[in-house]
This record gives C-alpha cells, sequence and structure tokens, in this order.
C-alpha cells in the first residue's frame, strides 16, 4: 500500500547458504537495509560475519532468541547452544562495526545497526 513492494525481497533459505549467494550477486554488497535472522543459534555468530558486509550503513541485522529464555545469564548452564549465544551477545556487544541493543522482548532480539 505504501508503494515499496518493489523493493522489497523475502528470502527464506538456510542462512549461511542463502547470504553466500546474496553476496555473490553483483552489486549487493552495502545495500541491504534490514535482515532478520531466526535459525540455529550456533550459526548466528557466522550469519553476523557474512551480513555484515551486504548490510549498507545504517541497516539493522535482527537477531531473535539471544536471551534464550534467561539460559543466556546462567553461568551454569553450558550448553552449545546457550554458550553459541552468550558469545554471540558479546561480539556484538564489543564489535566496533556495529552499535547493538538486545531489547527483552519475549525471548529476546539484538538489534545491531551497522556503523
Amino acid at each position: 500500500a505504501a508503494g515499496f513492494s518493489s523493493r522489497v525481497e523475502l528470502r527464506l533459505e538456510d542462512s549461511l547458504v542463502g547470504v553466500k549467494k546474496l553476496a555473490a550477486e553483483p552489486g549487493m554488497l552495502g545495500t541491504i537495509d534490514l535482515a532478520y535472522v531466526d535459525g540455529l543459534n550456533t550459526q548466528y555468530q557466522q550469519n553476523h560475519e557474512d551480513l555484515l558486509p551486504l548490510m549498507r550503513k545504517g541497516g539493522v541485522i535482527v537477531y531473535d532468541n539471544v536471551l534464550w529464555k534467561g539460559r543466556v545469564v546462567n553461568p551454569s548452564i553450558t550448553d552449545e547452544q546457550t554458550v553459541h549465544l552468550r558469545e554471540l551477545n558479546a561480539k556484538l556487544r564489543n564489535d566496533p562495526r556495529v552499535a547493538s541493543s538486545v531489547v527483552r522482548l519475549g525471548d529476546g532480539l539484538t538489534l545491531a545497526i551497522k556503523k
């Protein structure tokens, strides 16, 4: 209704495969406004590295489930997914390429805005 449908492209596929396909397309680097990542939590750090070159300055990457039902703040929980999300949160907090914020909505969202 707003007249932007020609500028939106929804792609649903394995994130590691899909992002590599996007990066291989001519003219895609630095052009994406928004990416929403909700999949295998253990791939989120690789998703970040693969997506960042595709994002325009000011583009937002949204990571879902970053609070993992509160498990990420409990150091006694050490399963692979929880540890990975804990490391992702620290990585995004310390990544000078993005400004990030965790939104305590549902299971947690992190918004990473490319600088």
